[in-house]
């Protein structure tokens, strides 16, 4: 069963513009969830013992297990919380853990680690310290002779198809190099194609309605290759954000629908 752990949080966790739009007892929950995780910064997704460690007094009666799911999938779709699946659990990484917190000899794993994580026990003899070494999301533990079998699992090298559904969006904007673009395509993983397809089909909708201009808009190749998506994954930038409430949340859903399916893919 999961424990609670000390954790020092940075200054700027609690001044977090987006985290202060959120209820008290949502920013407290998140907060808990730091000290519930590891120091690996994962944890068991299992909100009836977050409602136990988080909420046991008699006074939180008013705090639900249904409240503290609604929280999770709401963390989950604005990228705080990190879903996947490892040994047949479902569990979560914090995705900003590891900018708050340096645990000083982190103590090894109990729950099962993602692909982008990795877990080096401390050597007396080379006097070093245990450590997780955290690549970007998505991707997997380094092998020491990575072969075509390995770029075919991982969908890289690949063409699924997922090529046409993409060019059918943002050829909407800019045709040029289609076959470059193809050929940079196949070197990405299944969830950043996911996630590349769905930032372009909010841009192409902001083009339309004259929210933005075509120069902001780079060719497909650049889009491609600079994995310019990644540039969308805390939010809409500045200049694609919809004036109007209604369509400003029409964009933000269909980018956490993006975000959330691409997650489904790494894990």
């Amino acid at each position: 069963m999961a424990r609670l752990r000390n954790r020092i949080l940075k200054a700027d966790f609690w001044s977090d513009g987006e985290l202060l739009r959120w209820p008290r007892e949502k920013r407290f929950t998140y907060a808990g969830l730091y000290a519930i995780a590891e120091d690996s910064g994962c944890l068991e997704d299992d909100c009836f013992n977050w409602k136990i460690l988080l909420w046991g007094s008699p006074l939180d009666q008013d705090v639900t297990v249904e409240m503290i799911e609604a929280w999770r999938d709401e963390l989950c779709a604005a990228g705080k919380l990190i879903p996947y699946h490892a040994d047949g659990q479902q569990l979560l990484f914090i995705k900003s853990f590891h900018e708050h917190e340096h645990p000083r000899n982190p103590q090894s794993p109990n729950v099962p680690l993602p692909a982008w994580i990795n877990y080096v026990p401390g050597s007396k003899e080379a006097k070093t310290r245990a450590r997780y070494d955290v690549m970007e999301i998505g991707a997997s533990r380094p092998k020491k002779k990575p072969g075509k079998a390995v770029a075919k699992v991982n969908g890289n090298g690949t063409d699924d198809g997922s090529f046409d559904d993409f060019w059918a969006v943002y050829s909407q904007m800019r045709t040029e190099n289609r076959l470059k673009a193809k050929t940079a395509w196949k070197k990405l993983t299944k969830a950043e194609r996911v996630f590349a397809v769905g930032v372009a089909q909010i841009m192409v909708e902001c083009i339309k309605r004259g929210q933005q201009t075509l120069k902001y808009v780079p060719h497909a190749t650049t889009y491609i290759n600079g994995k310019r998506w990644e540039d969308w994954r805390d939010g809409i930038p500045v200049g694609w954000q919809d004036e109007a409430a209604g369509r400003a949340a029409e964009q933000q859903s269909v980018l956490d629908d993006a975000i959330l399916a691409a997650y489904k893919e790494e894990s």
